[in-house]
């Protein structure tokens, strides 16, 4: 099982912030490291690094170095993979909005995001 690519990807999504981190690249764009930990401000440097190299590993981002000179610079972004995830992701929460209560409120303060957005298309 644990060679399976269909379980991996689920473990990751299991594991405290991927879904986070997932997000923020979905729904802001490309983003560098800092910029991340920036924007998610409770979350460590080890753990944002980690949830990186795991999502990279099955597929579902591509790390794209911009600046090789000090300070390096990269930008992440969703590969077809990762893009795909998200489409199953907007469903997840199209279906939650349908049968959840009047609001949707995961309490991340991210009403922006495309999550929110989708849950109120009922």
């Amino acid at each position: 099982m644990s060679e399976c690519p269909v379980y991996k990807t689920v473990k990751l999504f299991g594991k405290k912030w991927t879904l986070e981190i997932f997000q923020e690249i979905a729904c802001n764009g490309q983003h560098g490291f800092n910029g991340m930990l920036h924007k998610m401000s409770k979350i460590s440097p080890a753990v944002l690094s980690r949830r990186l190299e795991e999502m990279e590993e099955t597929g579902l981002i591509r790390k794209a170095i911009i600046s090789k000179t000090p300070p390096i610079r990269v930008m992440y972004r969703l590969t077809e993979k990762g893009q795909g995830v998200r489409n199953i992701v907007t469903d997840l929460i199209k279906l939650e909005g349908r049968y959840a209560d009047d609001s949707l409120d995961c309490n991340n303060g991210c009403l922006s995001c495309y999550l929110y957005k989708v849950s109120k298309e009922k």
